[in-house]
């Protein structure tokens, strides 16, 4: 993607950064007007001040100055609650790094919980093998609130949520509402508004990436909005964004499909079944893992996590913990919304075995397990026929 490759393929490439976008399209540079017959911002985002009153206390930094330094540091403190930051504090932790995870301080205190927009169950088997290996994970009030607030000897990132590289004008964001929008998951606020065709106020601005969701995002996500995104930005903007079949992986835990909020917040089932009404019995969870899950503590081997959720016996997501999770969960996303049982027949045909392959057979044998015997069909109909005359 250099600029001399792109101008080989046909691109113009202009190297300055843009000082003013008119609502005609019309975009101007230190050197250059340009008419355009629209608009694709695709820019990322910058780090967000930790501390905003204190001057004395450090801005965070990407992971760019982290790859320069000459050594890395004896301390660090990683800012945000995103799968990459859960990466990096891993690594760095196994390279001898005194590690500490800083929850989002711009949570309210009831959602200031670790990958809170994570699987119930996932969040907690990941925050768990986090403590095991010796990354700590503190609130950000510990250290927000803090009598001392000069800078401290550990260096500082922030791996979560950013503000926009540039400034897009008034009339790209929505007249009444801003920075206020739930993100593809439903989980997260979003710098700026955009539909399913990835459109903003203007019907000729597009956007794409970290710019709609203000934090980083997988790559399958973000190719798929540029591949969305560029086709609208060039055509008739007639394609959708359907996030319900892309996967998201991050090294070790992944999952595809959209996880119900009854899932998300680990509610019990009657606390779930409040919120979702008479249909609740429609929905199942089918869960497996490794015999050393129970214990916490143990990281060698890593505990292996699979969890089916389905609604109507239709698979709905998908969610993987352990090695190998995100080259398995690929193959997982052409199931979602078909019923459980072409899971169960990819899941016999599949040359994939061990680890967490042999889970998730595991977890479909279980949910064909509840499915009518060949054996019992007749009793089966009978029981349902008179429970639906009973009740008439």
């Amino acid at each position: 993607l250099s600029p001399a490759a792109m101008n080989v393929s046909g691109i113009d490439v202009v190297m300055e950064r843009p000082e003013r976008l008119s609502r005609q399209m019309v975009v101007t540079t230190a050197t250059r007007t340009l008419k355009a017959r629209g608009i694709l911002a695709a820019f990322g985002t910058v780090p967000l001040p930790i501390f905003e009153e204190d001057e004395l206390s450090p801005s965070p930094t990407g992971i760019e100055p982290l790859i320069e330094a000459s050594a890395l540091p004896p301390e660090i403190a990683i800012w945000g609650e995103s799968g990459e930051a859960v990466m990096w504090a891993e690594v760095l932790c196994l390279m001898g790094v005194r590690v500490r995870l800083v929850s989002d301080g711009r949570a309210s205190p009831r959602e200031n919980r670790f990958l809170r927009f994570e699987d119930a169950d996932v969040r907690r088997l990941v925050r768990s093998q986090l403590s095991a290996i010796g990354v700590s994970i503190v609130p950000s009030s510990e250290i927000t609130k803090s009598a001392d607030r000069q800078i401290p000897s550990e260096s500082y990132l922030l791996l979560g949520q950013g503000q926009p590289a540039l400034v897009l004008p008034k009339f790209v964001h929505s007249p009444t509402r801003e920075r206020s929008y739930t993100d593809h998951q439903g989980h997260g606020k979003t710098y700026l508004l955009s539909n399913e065709r990835l459109q903003t106020s203007h019907p000729r601005v597009f956007a794409c990436g970290s710019l709609i969701s203000g934090f980083p995002m997988s790559e399958a996500i973000a190719q798929a909005e540029a591949q969305v995104a560029v086709r609208n930005a060039l055509f008739l903007p007639t394609r959708k964004m359907r996030y319900r079949a892309i996967p998201e992986s991050y090294h070790r835990f992944a999952r595809v499909g959209l996880t119900p909020k009854f899932a998300r917040k680990g509610l019990p089932l009657s606390e779930a079944e409040r919120g979702y009404g008479n249909d609740f019995a429609a929905w199942a969870v089918w869960t497996a893992s490794s015999p050393n899950s129970t214990d916490l503590s143990r990281t060698s081997p890593l505990p292996l996590f699979c969890k089916l959720i389905c609604y109507e016996g239709r698979l709905q997501s998908v969610h993987l913990v352990g090695e190998g999770a995100g080259e398995l969960i690929k193959p997982m996303a052409a199931m979602i919304g078909k019923p459980v049982g072409s899971l169960a027949r990819w899941v016999e045909r599949s040359p994939v075995v061990g680890g967490l392959a042999d889970l998730v057979k595991v977890a479909v044998g279980r949910s064909q397990q509840s499915r009518w015997q060949p054996e019992h069909w007749r009793r089966d109909w009978a029981e349902n026929w008179f429970n639906w005359r009973r009740n008439q």
